[in-house]
């Protein structure tokens, strides 16, 4: 039996992603010829076949006798002798079509159908395939059809990239629920906000969320550090550090908002305003915010973007 061989049809994509992730996006159309010489064999054909297959599923297994002098002796699982009848009378996986992939490596997807000449369309277990195919980074969710007799559809959608998480020397690109993506290089910009350190992934999207109600501190916003695992300091490209507090950070930042038209205090340079005393905003000069940024370089690269520098 010839091995299986697919044809690969990749449209142009998103050119960003594509030299970001080194993944060409593209709607993936993945499709297997049919085998040489099977064709469509006839439906009656395979009724009969299936007739046959399901008598012999009484058995329990086959005892195949090999050589001449019978001193050998073969015992096959009735799955594998019924893989046999089917792929013979045309059950056999011959074409499979993937949809939906931008960023995902097709190969993956492939490998994690675990499709294999050997293997016929009714026993292709669809369930563990799309456990497996929902296990890689990118594939939030996976819907697989087979359509009797020879094909197999493959429909996957991803996750969308939402920040850029840093822990030292390593960066990554993870969803709105912290899902780590790829890992892309140091310094790379494209335009996602970055958090930094232990257990920032998982709580970037409820702060992100608070900052977009106000795009003017948005863009003044270089990375956000996690500080303990329980709180957010914001790092602004002007040096400031915003110590936010634990619980209640929209309230925190309205409260900030409220004083910038009348104070400018996001214009102030090198400076800490603390905003975890409630009801109050607390201006400091901060040793500390120079002290921090060291720190953070002694851990890794400086993050170079969150907002936009204004």
């Amino acid at each position: 039996m010839r091995p299986l061989t697919t044809v690969l049809d990749v449209d142009a994509g998103d050119e960003t992603g594509a030299a970001q992730h080194q993944l060409a996006p593209a709607r993936l159309r993945r499709r297997m010829p049919l085998r040489s010489g099977l064709g469509r064999r006839a439906l009656g054909l395979r009724v009969l076949a299936l007739v046959v297959m399901a008598a012999m599923a009484g058995t329990g297994y086959l005892a195949i006798v090999n050589g001449g002098d019978g001193s050998r002796t073969v015992f096959l699982t009735v799955s594998d002798r019924l893989d046999r009848l089917a792929i013979a009378a045309g059950f056999g996986v011959d074409q499979i079509s993937i949809t939906g992939r931008r960023f995902s490596s097709d190969n993956r997807i492939f490998e994690a159908l675990g499709v294999s000449p050997a293997i016929s369309l009714l026993r292709f277990d669809a369930t563990a395939a799309r456990t497996r195919i929902e296990a890689l980074p990118w594939i939030k969710s996976a819907r697989l059809m087979r359509v009797f007799p020879d094909r197999l559809y493959v429909e996957v959608r991803e996750r969308t990239a939402f920040a850029i998480w840093q822990r030292g020397d390593s960066r990554a690109l993870i969803d709105a629920e912290g899902h780590v993506l790829a890992q892309i290089a140091a310094g790379y910009d494209i335009g996602k906000p970055i958090v930094v350190g232990k257990g920032a992934a998982g709580a970037a999207h409820a702060l992100v969320s608070a900052l977009k109600l106000h795009p003017d501190l948005l863009k003044r916003t270089k990375y956000a550090e996690r500080i303990g695992q329980r709180r957010w300091t914001l790092r602004l490209h002007n040096g400031m550090a915003i110590r936010l507090p634990a619980e209640g950070i929209s309230a925190a930042l309205n409260r900030l908002q409220q004083l910038q038209p009348r104070m400018k205090i996001l214009r102030r340079k090198n400076v800490s305003i603390d905003l975890r005393i409630g009801g109050r905003v607390k201006d400091r000069k901060a040793p500390g915010v120079a002290a921090a940024r060291a720190g953070v370089r002694a851990r890794g690269a400086l993050p170079t973007k969150f907002g936009h520098r204004t």
